[in-house]
């Protein structure tokens, strides 16, 4: 019998991370966010119990209190909670605000660049995310969703240009989980400086640039009617493009103004489709108090104001921009008050505006219900809001996963298209992974299961970094380990990015990615169901496994765990885990169909009865094909601290199938356990 050490390969095998407190209570009451509003956009304050109805999977539930939650109560609690996340309900309202950039030009930039810095600073609910876009001839993406202030505050200096967006794809994000960051697409936007995003215009100020100025005025009064088309184009596509979006969009529309084609019908056609689709557009005309802005213009006409003689000169021509346009700031009121927001105009100061426009977002109700189900499977379940005046709309989250509370955390990014794949039980063979449950033994009676993963990585995508010689190779994990009624009483989940140099790739192909995680269960029959992403490609597999965690008296032997593999320990790994040898981490061989030329060991741990005054001893018998190969008793040898006996042993390797049998006996008790394996010619 021998004690050894190896070497891992490549160094993929993981290191086991601290276990997390087991699950041993469930909420027994959803609370659902709501946001109720009127044919105009307008944020409903009189709603009644009697209104609404909520539905889970069809069925329809208790509503056990309904109150309204005030945007000043929202940042009360984030204040109170010094700046961490609110004790909220795990349903939050889908809130998303969209900053649009419209029609800039040198002239109207740095206020606009200004005020989108002011606004990203005034508070909003943590799970409120923020995109930045540019509204030209389409609306385009320059920062992803997210709730990262130090990114949006550099996207409001700098305009970005990414990818066309993926509305449909932001939309089933956004309905799933609560991410850190909503990416729209196959992944976040890439991003550099964009040029056009803001019109780079001559800011020269001469006296022969005004002339050329003047001229394209002129211009652009000529062609007003087709300026008009354009503008309400540009707001119908921003309009239909952000309908996608799951929930509520509050719309920060920073624009000089626009023109409209003088049809009512075809405007309000356009409020009524934002009010459906819950876009409430807050307008701020980006002139400020400027030259520009119709306050100082009209002091300018009746001679109070700079530049009271060029203005009387070109009076006719206002009074003809005015008919035809109604006025620039005209159509931007009628558009953000019959959405429900307003227009702040004539101002460089902002801060009330922002204060309302955070306080109107972070306004909903609070729904309370109890599940008629009180079983928490993981499942995702589909959540309806019906209410009885038909003359009101309410945006609220579509569903949940049903979760065992595990500290108010959303599910994350990742997390999300695991446990869809779980519900839906999609498999694809391209993807080959392993799980185990060993089981262990912690103090007395008490157990201690390590749950074990392998993931192949020949059927991974990798994705090739020119620049740096390298491949990405991104996976992630998730598994629900569940008791004998289909109970989640834990969950596992690791994010797995890499890159390796491209002379490694081959290497790396034909080992695998090895991950377990100590978790203590009670004695009884459990499931286990994972899913693996192969993030570089979003495919998905998933399998389960069944195991027994048996209560334990006296002496005891764990079970056998096949082992290629150690590792140095790191120093997040957990002192407690009993795949620890020696300052070492073993990392167990899932796979028992061996490679050829592997010289493999075994690793388990014996028990003693510290009650028993007898020495332990041990037996190891090998048969191969059935046959008796090899036999050795020996004493067991001192325990550690802990009063274990970690053992690793070399294993036979012998061409065809071999089994160990191994016995440990303590006076008259005896315990068995065995492992088999395969070996090729």
């Amino acid at each position: 019998m021998r004690r050894l050490l190896a070497g891992s390969l490549l160094g993929i095998a993981l290191t086991a991370q601290e276990a997390a407190p087991t699950f041993r209570s469930n909420v027994s009451e959803v609370a659902l966010d709501l946001v109720v509003r009127d044919a105009h956009g307008r944020i409903v304050g009189n709603l009644q119990p009697t209104d609404v109805e909520i539905y889970e999977n069809g069925v329809r539930q208790e509503l056990r209190s309904l109150r309204l939650v005030p945007g000043r109560e929202v940042e009360k609690q984030m204040i109170a909670a010094g700046g961490a996340k609110p004790p909220l309900t795990p349903l939050h309202a889908v809130n998303l605000v969209c900053i649009v950039f419209h029609d800039l030009n040198n002239a109207t930039r740095r206020f606009t660049l200004e005020a989108a810095r002011e606004f990203v600073k005034h508070p909003l609910s943590p799970d409120t995310y923020v995109g930045v876009f540019s509204l030209d001839s389409g609306l385009r993406p320059l920062l992803a969703f997210t709730n990262n202030r130090d990114e949006l505050a550099r996207a409001s200096e700098h305009a970005f240009v990414g990818a066309p967006v993926d509305f449909a794809s932001a939309a089933a994000t956004v309905l799933n989980a609560s991410p850190g960051a909503v990416s729209a697409g196959s992944g976040l936007f890439s991003s550099g400086v964009n040029t056009l995003a803001v019109t780079a215009a001559d800011v020269n100020t001469g006296q022969g640039a005004d002339a050329i100025r003047g001229d394209l005025a002129q211009t652009r009064r000529q062609f007003i009617g087709l300026e008009g088309a354009k503008a309400m184009d540009q707001i119908k596509n921003m309009v239909q493009m952000l309908a996608q979006l799951p929930g509520r969009k509050t719309v920060l529309l920073l624009s000089p103004g626009l023109t409209t084609t003088g049809d009512p019908d075809r405007f309000k056609a356009m409020i009524d489709t934002a009010n459906r689709a819950a876009i409430t557009v807050y307008a701020i005309d980006t002139n400020g108090m400027t030259e520009n802005s119709s306050t100082l213009a009209a002091g300018s006409l009746m001679g109070t104001g700079p530049g009271v003689s060029m203005e009387s000169v070109h009076a006719d021509d206002y009074r003809y921009d005015a008919v035809r346009t109604s006025n620039p700031q005209a159509p931007l009121r009628a558009l953000a008050e019959g959405t429900g927001g307003f227009l702040s105009a004539n101002t460089n100061d902002l801060r009330k505006s922002f204060d309302r426009i955070a306080d109107d977002a972070n306004t909903h109700y609070e729904a309370v219900y109890r599940p008629s189900d009180d079983k928490f499977d993981g499942r995702f379940r589909r959540v309806e809001v019906k209410l009885v005046r038909a003359d009101l709309t309410v945006a609220s989250r579509a569903g949940y996963f049903a979760l065992p509370d595990a500290g108010g955390a959303p599910p994350a990014l990742f997390e999300t298209a695991a446990l869809t794949a779980l519900g839906s039980g999609l498999k694809t063979s391209t993807i080959e992974f392993r799980s185990a449950a060993y089981q262990f033994q912690l103090e007395g009676s008490e157990t201690r299961d390590v749950l074990a993963f392998e993931v192949s990585a020949a059927g991974l995508t990798t994705t090739p970094l020119p620049p740096a010689r390298k491949q990405r190779l991104h996976i992630s994990l998730l598994a629900l380990v569940k008791d004998a009624s289909g109970q989640v009483v834990d969950k596992i989940s690791q994010d797995f990015p890499f890159e390796f140099p491209d002379d490694q790739m081959a290497a790396v192909h034909a080992d695998s990615i090895r991950y377990h995680r100590a978790v203590k269960l009670l004695p009884g029959h459990y499931s286990m169901e994972t899913a693996v992403v192969d993030r570089q490609s979003n495919r998905t597999t998933t399998g389960s496994i069944q195991f027994d965690v048996a209560a334990h008296s006296g002496l005891a032997v764990s079970d056998i765990a096949l082992v290629q593999s150690l590792s140095p320990l790191t120093a997040q790994a957990e002192k407690t885990d009993p795949f620890q040898f020696e300052n070492k981490l073993v990392s167990p061989e899932l796979n028992t169909s061996l490679r050829a030329g592997a010289r493999p060991y075994i690793y388990f741990v014996v028990y003693p009865d510290k009650a028993n005054a007898d020495k332990p001893k041990i037996r190891i018998e090998v048969f191969n094909d059935g046959q008796p190969l090899a036999s050795q008793s020996s004493d067991l040898p001192s325990e550690d601290a802990a009063g274990a006996v970690p053992l690793l042993v070399g294993a036979p390797t012998k061409p065809g199938k071999c089994k160990l049998m191994i016995t440990a006996t303590q006076g008259g008790q005896s315990v068995e356990r065995s492992l088999t394996y395969f070996v090729p010619n």
